[in-house]
């Protein structure tokens, strides 16, 4: 269980539709989890007073993106390590789109390089 109290934040990540539904048209393979684990973390996260954001882009429809752990996700971590904040990230909650086979693997590891605690 991650420690949620007024001095945290949680950072939700471009959860869309498109992305979760598997009718959706940016469909990310067992996508359909991360918005289930997302509203656990929500609730979890509001009861204890952290700061909740979500963040969600806007693209055109023949660009796949979002709910991406190799893409949205691996960015707003590494943009947060950069400024010195500790990153957790809960690995239940998070998919990768896997253009390339290893994308989702490896952007896990670029996480973990940059010192974030993947759980």
């Amino acid at each position: 269980m991650i420690p949620y109290g007024p001095s945290t934040a949680l950072v939700v990540v471009d959860v869309q539709n498109d992305f979760a539904d598997p009718a959706g048209s940016l469909y990310v393979q067992r996508g359909e989890a991360v918005p289930v684990a997302a509203n656990e973390q929500i609730a979890t996260a509001r009861r204890t007073g952290a700061f909740v954001v979500d963040s969600q882009d806007w693209h055109p429809a023949e660009i796949v993106a979002g709910l991406a752990t190799d893409d949205r996700v691996t960015d707003t971590v590494l943009d947060a390590r950069r400024l010195g904040f500790p990153v957790t990230v809960l690995c239940g909650a998070i998919r990768a789109v896997n253009l390339q086979p290893d994308a989702g693997p490896r952007a896990e590891q670029r996480m973990r390089d940059a010192g974030a605690e993947l759980v």
